[in-house]
């Protein structure tokens, strides 16, 4: 069992459907609302849990902090406070029908078993799913790490590399999602690496910021076969952070088994 304490505190902020109204400031018709948040402290996910919580931004909502409401006191934290025990965590909004499981499917699928150990798996989805969702099937399958074509970072190390843009995932336009903020997916081609000369045929696999709250960044604008310059670091060092973020894929069921990146611009 696990012991975790509570603490409330005051959050204010406008809803979803309000921001993408985009009304001018005098407009006062929706204010900004407050809500008690009940913060989980010193809470985490763990991967060694026995249960595993899929979940949309009905989860993220309250533990996400770019969804501007709190964190550390959403649906995950509390079942995990209130059952006693730790939780793994796949978490994404947007797409409650299929996008965690094709997280999951993915993982297994790179020959890491995410279901290892797992007693108990909770999915939790908007019941709006159940007549607008994508429920196509994916599989459940182990598979085996598929051998380095493409480059991976070991955890902690981070490199500068140029690459040719083969093919870049959609992203939405500011204003028109309920989310302010969106990651992209980039197959890179060409691969050089600074401080590296060994580099012939290689590829990589990136999820990069494409939207920063309702902003689009420059690596959204990037096209097929434009070069771009980026920071890398392993996806695994980061993805606590940004897996919950909406996110976008390239229509690619190869390139998808890769290992990801995570990618900045080369300052």
């Amino acid at each position: 069992m696990i012991a975790l304490q509570i603490t409330d505190r005051k959050i204010s902020g406008t809803g979803d459907i309000a921001r993408m109204l985009k009304l001018p400031e005098t407009e006062n018709r929706y204010p900004a609302e407050t809500v008690t948040i009940h913060e989980v402290t010193r809470w985490q996910a763990s991967k060694d849990a026995e249960i595993l919580l899929l979940g949309d931004s009905f989860s993220n909502i309250f533990s996400l902090a770019a969804l501007g409401w709190g964190e550390s006191a959403g649906f995950a934290e509390h079942l995990s406070r209130a059952l006693g025990r730790p939780l793994d965590c796949i978490l994404r909004n947007s797409d409650g029908a299929f996008a965690t499981r094709e997280i999951l499917s993915r993982e297994l699928a790179r020959g890491r078993d995410r279901l290892a150990g797992k007693k108990l798996v909770i999915w939790e989805f908007a019941a709006r799913e159940l007549a607008f969702g994508d429920w196509k099937m994916l599989e459940m399958k182990l598979g085996q790490p598929m051998p380095a074509k493409f480059f991976v970072l070991k955890t902690g190390e981070a490199v500068t590399a140029s690459g040719t843009v083969e093919a870049i995932s959609t992203v939405p336009r500011p204003g028109t999602v309920p989310y302010k903020d969106h990651i992209l997916a980039l197959h890179l081609t060409d691969l050089t690496i600074e401080g590296r000369d060994e580099t012939a045929g290689l590829e990589a696999f990136v999820y990069a910021e494409s939207m920063r709250d309702n902003t689009l960044t420059p690596i959204a604008r990037l096209r097929p076969e434009d070069r771009v310059t980026l920071r890398l670091r392993p996806w695994t060092d980061v993805s606590d952070k940004y897996e919950k973020i909406n996110r976008s894929e390239i229509d690619d069921p190869a390139v998808q088994l890769e290992e990801p990146c995570w990618g900045e611009e080369a300052k």
